[in-house]
């Protein structure tokens, strides 16, 4: 992600994905805030290619399952992430946004 006018966007999946997904439960320590900072620009990724809500809920559950070797979250546990992130999305498409001019990648 080359273009720094996604680094907001960025900034806020970070912070849905540690206080608000959090599959391994470290968001009450301060010291693990950026525990999943790694899977932030695919998240992005995801979001400004207009995935939907269940593309990004098997990505996350990917995530908890391939890359974290967890047992996946039921769906529910993820709900309140997902929501979270469609709702970033809308947010930097809103009108005034200017999206379109955005370029993503180097």
């Amino acid at each position: 992600m080359g273009d720094k006018s996604w680094k907001p966007l960025l900034e806020r999946v970070r912070r849905v994905l540690w206080e608000t997904w959090d599959p391994i439960g470290v968001d009450e320590h301060a010291e693990a805030s950026t525990e999943y900072d790694s899977y932030a620009p695919g998240v992005v990724s995801l979001l400004i290619h207009d995935c939907s809500a269940a593309e990004l809920d098997l990505h996350l559950s990917r995530i908890e399952t391939n890359d974290m070797g967890l047992s996946p979250l039921p769906a529910a546990a993820r709900a309140s992430a997902v929501a979270a992130l469609i709702a970033l999305r809308r947010e930097t498409t809103s009108p005034g946004s200017d999206r379109a001019s955005r370029k993503v990648g180097p």
